[in-house]
């Protein structure tokens, strides 16, 4: 490839990355020369976590971890009170969200003054994702020169992929066991095959992990474990802690239900505020639209229910004279019916009944707490609707001094879309996820001062091959778009990123 084949490729697969994400353009004008160490100490600035917030983080991480890892993850959260939530839960082989926990790691404070380092992940999106919580990505660069996209190892079967992590149960020896035969019969190179299944056989197959009661403790425990695989010194790493941001949130409105004060109590439970804001948050992406059974109705008002099987509910609010205001099934196919009171919605989330939606998650955390949530490409646009919304509606109903300090919380935090270590085939550069890394013998510390000093810019580049999938349809990328993205970035960031070379591991 010419060096104007070059550009013109760079060129197109970012044009066309910025006109399906047009949030993307201010924030490369802004930040896209400063490294990427001097961009984190921006985003990572943030007022004190209130003590409810801590005592959530502790104990969801002690029910996870015990108490020791639980109170240096809740020191890390009082020092810094800004946590990353554009991961999705599972066991994270998405090579963006990899990598930004690496990014976060960079930081002195407080990951490695604590030895902790927590992510807030969702837990409400499906196993089928694009970020594939339902198995193993595996991203060979023959693979993605032949088909644009990662390899997908399954360990759910396809009837699960729509199943929400959150209700996902626990791996079992007979679908890891299967997934180990299926890598032995792929055509990948043989060094991440051999790494893969060892993961497999050596973390997965391991009794205490399969003991655990359901996939989301698996991978919180897994995460943890190939996270450490990722370093040449593993002691040096901080410890990864993954918390599902619906059960932090759970536990916050645990005590919210019994507080009148607290803004979420007044939000659900306040007739005029709910109702200006159930009109207000109307249509705003990651809230709801419409109500009833109208097949074009989407997301979920407040919560969605959960059947006894585990699956996602949409919920409508209904609200009579008679029998006051109720949450219900939009979609006529499953009975749900809760009456939205206090003491019936605290029962049902102690059930397992219930799961706070996107918006929920964020009004308790972000808006109620001020936490600055670090987000991607999406969050960045929709956060600041709901919370525009939010405060239109307290602003409704007259309490302007709540509404002024909601309209003041940091909800415009970016840190997503970026890369900063690539795989070399050849002069072409691919991502780099964990097996990735893990085969090339991990990261040392040259590695991670390199990591520091690319640019914001040049690691949205990078970061293109899963922006693009995850973005911009099949029949709007560039022909032949990830080979020639990869040529690019050999062309453009060799001796800017962090490279990884598979004929060099041992």
């Amino acid at each position: 490839m010419t060096p104007h084949d070059a550009s013109a490729a760079t060129s197109e697969a970012m044009a066309a990355a910025v006109s399906a994400l047009p949030v993307l353009e201010p924030i490369l004008a802004e930040f896209g020369t400063l490294t990427l160490a001097a961009y984190m100490d921006r985003v990572l600035q943030a007022p004190p976590a209130p003590l409810d917030l801590l005592k959530a983080v502790y104990d969801e991480t002690a029910d996870l971890f015990g108490a020791d890892l639980a109170r240096r993850t809740a020191t890390a959260v009082e020092a810094c009170a800004a946590l990353p939530t554009a991961n999705h839960h599972g066991v994270d082989f998405f090579a963006q969200s990899v990598q930004e926990n690496l990014m976060l790691a960079l930081q002195k404070p407080p990951a490695q003054s604590t030895g902790a380092m927590p992510i807030l992940a969702f837990s409400n999106v499906a196993l089928g994702n694009l970020t594939y919580p339902r198995g193993l990505l595996i991203y060979d660069p023959a693979v993605i020169a032949r088909e644009d996209r990662p390899l997908r190892c399954p360990l759910f079967p396809a009837s699960e992929r729509r199943r929400p992590v959150a209700t996902a149960p626990a791996l079992t020896i007979g679908q890891i066991n299967g997934a180990i035969a299926q890598l032995r019969r792929q055509r990948i190179d043989p060094r991440l095959a051999k790494t893969a299944i060892g993961l497999l056989a050596d973390l997965y197959l391991d009794p205490a992990l399969l003991a655990h009661p359901d996939y989301l403790h698996q991978a919180a425990h897994l995460n943890r474990k190939i996270w450490k695989r990722l370093f040449t010194d593993p002691p040096l790493a901080p410890e990864l802690v993954f918390l599902a941001a619906e059960s932090v949130t759970t536990r916050l409105l645990s005590e919210d239900l019994r507080a009148p004060e607290s803004l979420a109590y007044r939000c659900f439970f306040d007739p005029p505020l709910r109702r200006a804001l159930i009109n207000a948050l109307e249509g705003i992406p990651g809230c709801w639209k419409g109500s009833g059974s109208n097949p074009a109705n989407t997301g979920s008002v407040l919560f969605w229910g959960l059947d006894r099987k585990g699956r996602l509910i949409g919920l409508d609010l209904i609200e009579d004279l008679h029998n006051g205001a109720r949450l219900e099934s939009r979609n006529g196919t499953e009975t749900f019916a809760l009456p939205l009171d206090p003491a019936a919605v605290y029962e049902m989330l102690a059930a397992g009944r219930l799961l706070p939606t996107l918006y929920t998650c964020f009004l308790e955390i972000a808006l109620a707490r001020r936490v600055v949530c670090l987000g991607g490409y999406y969050q960045i646009s929709y956060l600041p609707q709901m919370q525009a919304a939010t405060a239109a509606a307290l602003d409704a109903v007259g309490d302007h001094d709540t509404a002024r300090k909601v309209a003041a919380v940091a909800t415009d935090r970016y840190f997503s879309g970026m890369l900063a270590i690539m795989l070399r085939r050849g002069q072409a550069l691919f991502p780099a996820g964990p097996v990735e890394i893990i085969a090339c013998g991990g990261l040392s510390g040259a590695d991670l001062d390199r990591m520091a000093n690319l640019k914001v810019g040049q690691a949205h580049l990078a970061g293109l091959f899963d922006t693009l999938a995850d973005a911009v349809p099949p029949d709007r990328r560039p022909l032949h778009w990830a080979t020639a993205l990869a040529q690019a970035c050999g062309d453009f960031l060799h001796g800017a990123v962090t490279v990884k070379d598979l004929s060099a591991a041992s």
